[in-house]
């Protein structure tokens, strides 16, 4: 009979660590049981315990499943002085059926121990009820009192006088067994709790011997991809003609690993669907997918096989352009790729830019590229897949005004005009002043004064656009000569000058001088016979802005007048 061991509510554990040696001290055992493991109506379980030293006193706990009417107690239990102790149960008619969970719980310790009985199991039915010569038939046992789980492997059926190859508890009500090889004709079963030849219970009806029909079994050929699934399919018949044969269980294999079991269909087709792949490389497997049939009491077993063919899969992988953008150069540039993620080890290969290896002009290219698995076995290569996009930046442009910088005024546009220039857009100056009146223009400027010129450059199709420094120049003025006329007034008269009575010497195209500042110490009334200097200044005109004005004197005579004296005439006496 089976037994429980105790179940201590402490745990009392201390480690003495010293020149490597541990010592543990742990408590001893308590157990309950009956004298059997099932019983009939009637009878009288006897409830034993043993190893309850550490106790006075103990509770009894029957608890029924399936729950009948209560929880049977029984409180106080006397121990004896050696830590033993006994109690009857009485088995009532109601308890047919009945799984018993016996927990015995020291008064004194805590400690608790558990046992399970039955009162008497009984056999219903049985499905199927005839199978081969050969054995192999799984055979299901519906009744009751086929114990608890703790019981899943103490059972015995008989066949006759033969032991069932295997004898399994699904449940209390429930048994599956495999029927051995037997002669033909009808035997009984019969069915043993706890491997004992004890209690015995047969089955009201009779398990049939027979022969098989001879079967074939037509496998179907089978594909799929690498690491992926296929589907299995196989068609069991029998007879001439053939007929299917409905609710077998075939078993498939691939490659000689069985994968599962499909059930045939009226038509006699069995299927097992999404069967792994797993660990079978990319080929043809001639014999790859088989199936087999195992005989039961109406059929003989039979096998079959077809072609397996495993195709090579398809990775995914995300490439990545990693070095855009890069500048205009003028030199070919190419795309680098990089592998961001991939559910495989794989390289790179074939990078396109703009459907060529490399590209010079500043645009944006799209990248393609290929995947190739290091496992070429096994997966596709992905080719021109799209990367994204390497682009080439218009370059900043150079650019600078060089020249003459220093002009003199000679009514005409001067500046500083040669550009260089390594781009590829359309340049332009603008001139403007430093100095003195506004002035900003494309022209170069025609007035004396301080400038500056600027180039400018247009975006191209591989330069951005640009500005040069500022570039500095002057004009400088021209020079004019501006010479008083000689003049002349007799002495004791009054000289007025108009401004007009001038020459000059420079003017450039339409400048002009309308008028002259002319001064002179001889132009008075009083001024004494001599020569004078004509002083010119103050110039009046247009343009003039553009000269240094230089002034040359003239020179004013002041001349004698008559003076005629005329004698008084006079007498005198003689």
């Amino acid at each position: 009979m089976k037994t429980f061991l105790l179940k201590s509510r402490f745990l009392i554990s201390f480690f003495l660590i010293a020149n490597l040696f541990c010592v543990s001290v742990a408590f001893g055992q308590a157990t309950v049981t009956t004298d059997k493991l099932d019983y009939a109506p009637g009878e009288i379980a006897i409830v034993t315990g043993s190893g309850w030293t550490g106790d006075t006193l103990v509770d009894l706990h029957f608890e029924e499943d399936p729950f009948v009417d209560h929880i049977h107690e029984y409180h106080d239990i006397p121990v004896n002085p050696d830590g033993t102790f006994r109690v009857e149960f009485p088995i009532l008619d109601r308890h047919l059926g009945v799984t018993f969970t016996l927990t015995a719980e020291g008064k004194q310790t805590g400690g608790t121990a558990v046992y399970v009985f039955t009162d008497s199991h009984i056999v219903d039915s049985f499905t199927p009820t005839s199978g081969p010569t050969s054995g192999g038939t799984s055979i299901n046992i519906n009744g009751s009192g086929f114990g608890p789980a703790t019981q899943a492997g103490t059972w015995m059926v008989k066949f006759g006088s033969l032991p069932a190859v295997s004898a399994v508890r699904n449940s209390s009500n429930s048994l599956t067994v495999i029927s051995p090889p037997h002669p033909a004709g009808p035997v009984s079963i019969t069915v043993y709790p706890s491997n004992q030849i004890t209690d015995p219970v047969t089955a009201g009806a009779s398990f049939t011997y027979t022969g098989a029909s001879t079967t074939t079994l037509t496998v179907s050929n089978a594909s799929g991809t690498y690491n992926g699934t296929t589907n299995l399919t196989a068609t069991l018949t029998s007879g001439s003609p053939a007929i299917g044969v409905s609710s077998k269980t075939i078993t498939f294999s691939l490659n000689g690993t069985s994968v599962g079991t499909g059930v045939t269909n009226a038509s006699g087709i069995a299927t097992l669907n999404n069967v792994s792949l797993s660990g079978i490389n990319a080929g043809s497997y001639p014999t790859g997918v088989s199936a087999s049939f195992t005989a039961d009491a109406a059929y003989s077993g039979s096998t079959g096989s077809n072609n397996l063919a495993v195709n090579k899969a398809t990775p995914t992988a995300t490439l990545a352009v990693s070095n855009t953008p890069q500048t205009y150069t003028g030199i070919g540039q190419a795309a680098t790729v990089t592998i961001s993620a991939s559910s495989v080890l794989g390289v790179v290969s074939n990078i396109l830019t703009g459907g060529a290896a490399n590209q010079t002009a500043a645009a944006t290219y799209a990248v393609t590229a290929n995947f190739v698995p290091t496992d070429n076995t096994n997966y596709n290569t992905l080719t021109g897949l799209s990367v994204g996009n390497f682009v080439i930046e218009k370059a900043t442009p150079t650019i600078s005004v060089s020249g003459t910088q220093t002009f003199t005024y000679n009514g005409s546009a001067q500046g500083p005009s040669t550009i260089s220039y390594n781009g590829d857009g359309t340049t332009s100056l603008l001139y403007t002043n430093t100095s003195g009146a506004t002035y900003s223009s494309a022209t170069a400027p025609t007035n004396a004064g301080s400038y500056q010129v600027v180039a400018s450059a247009t975006a191209g199709t591989n330069y951005n656009s640009g500005s040069s420094e500022a570039y500095l120049f002057t004009i400088d003025r021209a020079l004019l000569t501006i010479t008083a006329n000689d003049d002349t007034k007799d002495y004791g008269t009054l000289k007025t000058f108009l401004g007009t009575a001038f020459t000059s010497v420079g003017l450039l195209n339409s400048d002009a001088v309308s008028s002259v500042g002319l001064t002179s110490t001889g132009s008075g009334l009083t001024a004494i016979v001599g020569n004078y200097d004509i002083v010119a200044s103050a110039a009046v005109g247009t343009g003039l802005d553009n000269y240094n004005i230089s002034y040359v004197d003239g020179e004013l005579v002041v001349g004698k007048v008559a003076l005629t004296i005329t004698a008084n005439d006079d007498t005198k006496d003689y």
